[in-house]
């Protein structure tokens, strides 16, 4: 008489990948599945199909182990492990940004982004899309640039005293008639005087008028009207954040 012992034979643990709310569809082969134990069910539950098919939904975060049994005795094990990222949503993020070298990955709440662009504009096009779908305090922006545009920053701190500052600008006088003869001016009358501050545009004159006084500063100092104090100068990225120390503090 021959006698023939039946043992389960077990198998070593399998990795299973779930976003959370995702299922997961596994079939057995031939054998029917005799048994099903999942330890944590709060966090991947299991729904019997039929006696060859299981579905395994992700409901909360976290890792648990399955096992299940085929009436031949095999035993397959699981580790199923539950995250929170949404590739669905962030795949349609990255679409509609049209940018190849933005990779995008939503975790939670937050939108991160890696890769590389080209310039500040297709930063700013990137970042300035993220924040439509995550809002600009669940961005976390790892994007590096190929060709990053420098911004230099040159201030100047000055010392001047109330009646000298009203004085940093430039007399001009629009001339009212001009005479040409064989053309060569011949004579100028000058008309209503006004101010003109240094370095701008004629047409910024009523729009601007304290831009660019740089020059008449530098005016103001040879004629010891003005004493200038500090000369900070800080260059950065563009679209990037960056601090400059002024001075001190006195105790």
């Amino acid at each position: 008489m021959a006698i023939i012992a039946a043992t389960a034979v077990a198998l070593a643990a399998q990795p299973i990948w779930l976003e959370l709310n995702q299922a997961y569809l596994y079939q057995a082969g031939s054998s029917p599945i005799n048994r099903v134990a999942v330890a944590n069910p709060a966090i991947a539950d299991v729904v019997v199909l039929d006696k060859t098919k299981l579905n395994i939904v992700a409901k909360a975060l976290g890792s648990t182990s399955l096992s299940v049994w085929s009436v031949n005795g095999m035993r397959q094990d699981f580790i199923i492990s539950v995250c929170n990222t949404d590739t669905a949503t962030a795949q349609f993020i990255k679409q509609s940004m049209g940018l190849s070298g933005v990779q995008v990955a939503k975790v939670g709440e937050k939108l991160v982004l890696q890769g590389v662009v080209e310039n500040q504009y297709e930063k700013s096009k990137a970042l300035g899309i993220a924040k439509v779908y995550a809002g600009e305090e669940n961005i976390v922006d790892l994007l590096q640039m190929k060709n990053p545009t420098m911004v230099n920053l040159a201030a100047m701190v000055i010392d001047v005293t109330d009646d000298d500052e009203s004085k940093l600008g430039v007399k001009f006088a629009n001339a009212s008639k001009v005479s040409v003869d064989d053309h060569d001016i011949a004579s100028i009358t000058f008309g209503t005087v006004g101010e003109f501050y240094g370095g701008m545009d004629h047409y910024e004159l009523t729009k601007h008028p304290f831009q660019r006084v740089d020059f008449m500063i530098q005016a103001l100092a040879t004629k010891n009207k003005v004493r200038i104090l500090s000369r900070p100068n800080i260059t950065t990225m563009s679209g990037e954040e960056a601090e400059i120390l002024i001075g001190g503090e006195m105790g």
